[in-house]
């Protein structure tokens, strides 16, 4: 967020399952979510120029070029003369966080106290 120039910009990230057809399902729920619509509309009516997009990694770290290329324009809004490599070692950071969390919930599914929430 910058007031000075009053732009706001909004990543969100989604793990899913490692589908084109996961990826593109998750990319568009997001964008249509009432609540991130409604944050958007009222950014801009308070006059930010508003940039939202969202990130899916999939559970067993693959991600789409949607991904990077919502990342590519991220860091080349927020960032002075950004590296070409920044993109693809934050997603490999986020590529491996997203495996490690998933083996996690995969071996807590199968403990004892585990409630499946649905």
């Amino acid at each position: 967020m910058s007031n000075k120039e009053k732009k706001f910009q909004i990543l969100e990230l989604t793990t899913c399952t490692n589908t084109d057809k996961n990826f593109a399902s998750a990319r568009l729920f997001k964008h249509s979510k009432p609540n991130y619509i409604q944050l958007v509309a009222d950014l801009k009516m308070k006059g930010y120029t508003v940039m939202f997009d969202t990130l899916e990694i999939g559970s067993l770290g693959h991600w789409s070029i949607n991904t990077q290329n919502a990342l590519d324009r991220f860091i080349k809004d927020t960032c002075n003369n950004p590296q070409r490599s920044v993109t693809r070692r934050i997603l490999q950071d986020a590529s491996k966080i997203s495996i490690s969390t998933s083996q996690t919930i995969s071996f807590a599914r199968k403990s004892t106290p585990w409630i499946n929430p649905f």
